[in-house]
């Protein structure tokens, strides 16, 4: 690669976009970030970026997405834009669909318009499978989607595939399993036990109201998977990676060790609420890391429980009034390689 490397981000203010643009700027990248509306761009994740990088408003129409390119001369882009909940999309599926599907395709049209040797990566999910008994899903499981997140993740997966294929240009996708960290949006299950746990152990009586907590997920942390994705586009050829770590844990599981972390008692704190059940919901999904290890000699950086007890000090911090923002969360990026 020739002079300074640029990497074009969307979805720059969630927690995949702000962590790539963090760790590539490590690298010595030149960041640019677009963003759907400028007033909402400087989030608390990327607060601490903000002279950093530099961001570009678009709608992501075909036009604006091919004028950017041309300005910004990007040599990588990342795709993490679109509508993020598997629980929502069922009542937002026209914007789930095309904020997953129809804006990959714009891409990735963008990208054959103006410079094929741009690489693209873009975010896929584990939600494009729908899993069969315990299995554990690899790079070659069927995609036949269960809602309609899962489908707007399916058309953008197989409209990378089929530029990859057909056109020649290098993309990717990163089908990625449930990953976390304290950027994870409140709204997740993962951060929602967690923020109720540290608010609980900061005085509050609020109970937390969970769903199923027999419902068996492969949880990660977001900063290896993020190494991994950048890893995905310095290899030499272009492949499809399940960034997993190969082991389900329940709701339960978190609970339990997110409230022992504190020296609390999550039966005295926790209720399950019924309205919370998911109609056809997978009671396990779990990946196979073994082709990352194969192919991106990538393993996760942190297990289950120090991912847990991470997030849970930082955000410890954040309510104590010693953090307003990530400048000193120092995310572990590595160890990313065997």
């Amino acid at each position: 690669m020739v002079g300074t490397p640029v990497a074009l981000i969307t979805g720059i203010s969630g927690q995949d976009g702000s962590y790539m643009a963090e760790f590539l700027l490590t690298k010595g990248y030149k960041i640019y970030g677009i963003t759907r509306d400028p007033s909402l761009a400087v989030t608390k994740n990327v607060h601490h970026l903000a002279d950093r990088v530099t961001l570009v408003y678009s709608s992501y129409e075909l036009h604006q997405l091919v004028d950017i390119i041309k300005e910004t001369g990007p040599t990588e882009i990342y795709n993490f834009a679109g509508q993020s909940y598997v629980s929502k999309s069922w009542s937002m599926v026209e914007e789930t669909i095309h904020s997953q599907g129809i804006l990959t395709s714009r891409i990735l049209e963008a990208i054959l318009a103006t410079d094929q040797s741009i690489r693209f990566l873009n975010a896929s999910s584990s939600e494009v499978f729908t899993p069969q008994n315990d299995n554990q899903l690899d790079e070659f499981s069927l995609i036949q989607p269960y809602n309609p997140y899962g489908c707007g993740k399916a058309l953008g997966h197989c409209m990378v595939d089929a530029y990859r294929n057909t056109r020649g240009i290098f993309a990717v996708n990163a089908i990625l399993f449930p990953h976390e960290s304290p950027r994870r949006n409140a709204n997740f299950a993962f951060k929602k036990i967690i923020n109720a746990a540290v608010a609980i152990k900061c005085g509050s009586k609020e109970r937390l109201k969970l769903g199923n907590l027999h419902v068996r997920r492969d949880w990660g942390y977001a900063p290896s998977f993020v190494a991994a994705m950048h890893s995905m586009l310095s290899a030499n050829i272009a492949k499809n990676v399940c960034l997993c770590t190969g082991q389900a844990r329940s709701v339960e599981d978190i609970v339990n060790q997110a409230f022992c972390y504190l020296d609390l008692d999550w039966q005295d704190h926790v209720d399950v609420d019924r309205s919370l059940l998911r109609v056809s919901e997978p009671m396990t999904i779990c990946g196979n890391p073994a082709g990352a290890a194969a192919v991106l000699e990538w393993r996760p950086a942190l297990s289950f429980e120090e991912m847990i007890s991470r997030v849970i000090d930082f955000e410890m911090r954040l309510a104590r009034g010693l953090d307003v923002d990530y400048r000193n969360e120092y995310p572990s990026f590595e160890p990313a390689v065997m």
